[in-house]
């Protein structure tokens, strides 16, 4: 076999094709609203200072301070003992000056001088030595810088002063704004949640499966009712709410003979008021005072007269007693059935109480309630 000749410098074979790298699918960008911009107002044009506005010129002042200015400075520099400072903050009672060095070197030595440049108070010590300044800057006095320092000085602090005041009225303005914002939109939660609740549909009176009541069993109808007595029914009741002498009533005890209601607050403030009513309500009778004030009801209620719910509550009486007596019977016949299987494991014991016996005084001990009642669902 002919060895084939490669030639090392050839790299072509080498290469791997080249494919294009797919484009990535571009960011979606998702805009995030901005919080608004605080306007600054415009200040309105101050009036130049009286001579009483302004600290009083001294007759003379210390060698070891004096002023430069620059070609190029808008203000001037003070020098304290050799030391260049600059960029003065004005405040009411003194002005502080810092390091003119402050930026290149950190440097955080501060001057702090009073308003009329009587007394002066360094702070902090320099970072660096004695450095050159850079360019010719023109000398001046306290005679001559200060009645311009001054100006400066009063016109600062007015300025702040009514920047201050605008901006209080602008947040003033501002949170009045939110807080109406805040209760509108605070009004139409509240809106739709009293839209919410009327829309909310009344359910209709569930239906007792068995036999119905005859004519003959239940209460008759009055002719007439008091004014002080009616029904209501919301999208929470079950049955009816008593309302009598404008106070609610609800989840009634039915017995054979009255119906106890009671009060629709007693949860929330343990109310023990209850109201007992005779099975045709002719006669009612309160009991308790009620432990709470009056509550207006906020539900979008029916409201129905006696003869529109008497009817309805004359038959779910009469369900409710007939579902007591049935569970009163079978409470009966286990009663019967534990006294026999008792007196079939003891034997002998009890001969000599006849078990005829101990049934009668158990139905006697459960005829002797003749007013049973049960809880309303």
């Amino acid at each position: 076999m002919k060895m084939t000749e490669i030639d090392p410098l050839d790299i072509t074979k080498c290469l791997r094709k080249q494919t294009a790298k797919p484009e990535c699918s571009q960011k979606k960008t998702v805009d995030v609203p901005k919080k608004p911009v605080l306007e600054i107002p415009k200040l309105p044009e101050l009036p130049e200072p009286t001579e009483e506005d302004l600290p009083k010129l001294q007759d003379s002042y210390p060698d070891y301070f004096h002023f430069e200015k620059g070609k190029k400075s808008r203000y001037f520099d003070l020098v304290y003992h050799g030391k260049r400072f600059n960029s003065a903050i004005y405040g009411t009672c003194n002005t502080i000056w810092q390091c003119a060095h402050r930026r290149k070197y950190r440097c955080s030595a501060v001057l702090q001088v009073s308003k009329d440049y009587t007394n002066f108070e360094p702070r902090n010590e320099h970072t660096h030595g004695n450095l050159k300044t850079k360019g010719e800057s023109e000398l001046f006095t306290p005679q001559q810088a200060l009645p311009i320092m001054f100006r400066i000085s009063w016109k600062k602090n007015q300025e702040r002063k009514a920047k201050r005041v605008a901006m209080s009225r602008v947040m003033k303005e501002r949170l009045k704004i939110q807080r109406a914002k805040a209760k509108a939109e605070a009004e139409a939660e509240r809106e739709r949640i009293k839209a919410a609740r009327r829309k909310k549909p009344i359910p209709k009176i569930p239906e007792f499966p068995g036999p119905q009541p005859a004519e003959d069993e239940l209460p008759k109808l009055q002719d007439s009712y008091p004014d002080y007595l009616y029904f209501e029914r919301g999208p929470n009741t079950l049955y009816y709410d008593l309302v009598y002498y404008g106070e609610r009533y609800n989840s009634a005890i039915f017995g054979s003979r009255y119906t106890f209601w009671q009060c629709s607050h007693r949860r929330k403030f343990k109310c023990p008021a209850t109201v007992h009513v005779t099975n045709d309500y002719t006669e009612f009778e309160r009991r308790y005072e009620h432990s709470h004030g009056e509550q207006p009801s906020t539900r979008n209620v029916e409201l129905y007269t006696p003869k529109q719910a008497l009817p309805t509550l004359f038959r779910i009486c009469w369900h409710r007693v007939k579902e007591t007596s049935v569970k009163r019977l079978q409470l009966k016949e286990l009663r019967k059935d534990k006294i026999l299987t008792e007196e079939y494991r003891l034997g002998d014991i009890h001969d000599e109480i006849p078990v005829e016996e101990e049934l009668s005084f158990v139905e006697e001990q459960a005829d002797d309630s003749d007013d049973s009642f049960t809880w309303a669902d």
